[in-house]
């Protein structure tokens, strides 16, 4: 049988009357038919695109019936933001999550099942174990207080250094 498109010019509608058959946009990328847009009829319509979707500053990607979801550039910076009730959860059944400068540097890594642990200038300085929290470079301080009142300290070959200043007890 063959496959019925219906062009209804008054509504802008296009329409492929054969079920569960998908609507393909197609054109000619230096002399080669390429596929540009594919809607999967047999699938509600999800859509697979053949590239990258580009939108320009303040153009958003918006995802839920109230707009609960919002990811866009404004110019100047990149914004993920929750405008709904609930919260932002990131997920992964992988290694874990890692927030990343480039692709080079670490700001954080929080690993599945294991440790999170926390960087400056791409050096681990601080993360967490089944026993508690480390600080895995000697000299590296935990400070308390907004003076710094209380310092401890890890030092490799004395173990831990506390220092205290100010009117703070120990």
């Amino acid at each position: 049988k063959m496959a019925s498109i219906e062009i209804d010019g008054v509504n802008g509608v296009i329409k492929n009357t054969t079920s569960d058959a998908d609507i393909t946009i197609k054109g000619n990328d230096g002399g080669s038919e390429i596929s540009a847009l594919t809607l999967d009829m047999s699938d509600a319509g999800t859509a697979t695109f053949n590239h990258d979707i580009k939108l320009g500053d303040n153009s958003k990607t918006i995802f839920g019936a109230s707009e609960d979801l919002q990811i866009y550039h404004d110019g100047s910076n990149s914004i993920i933001k929750d405008a709904g009730t609930g919260s932002i959860e990131i997920q992964s059944d992988g290694t874990g999550v890692f927030l990343q400068k480039s692709a080079s540097e670490y700001l954080a890594r929080f690993l599945t099942d294991s440790s999170v642990d926390l960087y400056y200038d791409n050096t681990k300085k601080f993360l967490t174990s089944s026993t508690g929290i480390n600080l895995p470079v000697d000299g590296d301080s935990i400070k308390f207080g907004a003076d710094s009142e209380i310092v401890l300290t890890h030092v490799h070959d004395t173990g831990l250094m506390i220092d205290s200043s100010g009117d703070t007890s120990l």
